[in-house]
């Protein structure tokens, strides 16, 4: 903490003494006054009894290391420390970058009120504890409300964005639902032609040309290229192919 900091604690701490039962707030502390009633050793041991096993004694005074949480690799990432003297109660803690200042306040300042009602170690007014509770609900008060505001207006962008996506989602569907359909299209042509051409490569050249003159010889030379190719199985344009090979080589004749 540099020096322009402790200056200012130091201020606070000497309004606290002109006030009797006066509750401070400083950057990182929180001040409760009031008598204590009890000597160290009977506070030590009421602290004992509330789990709390870090505690220092210097003269008068009690300093109890309390640390609520730790980072994953085991090093303190909230934590505070408890000075309880005579004629008060200082929390010192910690307020890591990522954290709420109200949410830290109101976890210190519970914890402080913990420490006061379990111990019945000190005598303080009641409006005093009051104050304190009521400045700390202000402060979360002020931040849940600012919170709200900010996340409604990240929940009405949000909402919005769902909106549009939802639209080009429905979009989307409908364009997947055509090139789905288009791709059963071409695979139903595709598998056609696949047997297409299993059907013309099925028969060689050769075995069609014998077939077309076999043809030829007990049908008084005449061929029906349609009639031909249903009865073998054979595709009309396979046929004439092989009509084609045959005229070509001079084996059969076109007569007109």
């Amino acid at each position: 903490m540099s020096k322009k900091l402790n200056k200012k604690m130091k201020s606070e701490s000497s309004d606290d003494n002109s006030t009797k039962n006066s509750i401070t707030t400083g950057i990182n502390t929180i001040t409760l006054t009031g008598k204590r009633s009890k000597n160290v050793n009977q506070l030590k041991t009421a602290i004992e009894k509330l789990g709390f096993r870090e505690i220092d004694i210097d003269k008068n005074d009690i300093k109890v290391k309390i640390v609520e949480r730790e980072t994953i690799k085991g090093t303190p990432y909230l934590y505070m420390n408890i000075t309880l003297e005579n004629e008060r109660l200082i929390a010192e803690f910690n307020l890591p970058k990522d954290y709420s200042p109200a949410l830290r306040k109101f976890e210190v300042v519970s914890l402080l009120l913990r420490i006061l009602l379990l111990t019945d170690a000190y005598e303080t007014k009641p409006e005093k504890i009051y104050k304190m509770i009521f400045n700390v609900f202000d402060v979360v008060h002020d931040t849940l409300t600012k919170d709200y505001s900010t996340l409604k207006s990240q929940y009405d962008l949000l909402l919005e964005e769902h909106r549009k996506l939802k639209n080009k989602t429905n979009e989307m569907d409908k364009i997947n639902e055509k090139i789905n359909k288009t791709m059963l299209e071409i695979e139903t042509r595709n598998q056609q032609l696949v047997e297409r051409v299993k059907t013309l490569e099925s028969v060689s050249d050769e075995t069609l040309e014998e077939v077309i003159i076999d043809w030829l010889r007990t049908n008084r030379g005449i061929l029906n290229v349609n009639e031909f190719a249903k009865i073998n199985n054979i595709s009309a344009g396979r046929v004439e192919e092989g009509i084609d090979s045959l005229l070509k080589k001079g084996i059969i004749e076109r007569i007109k």
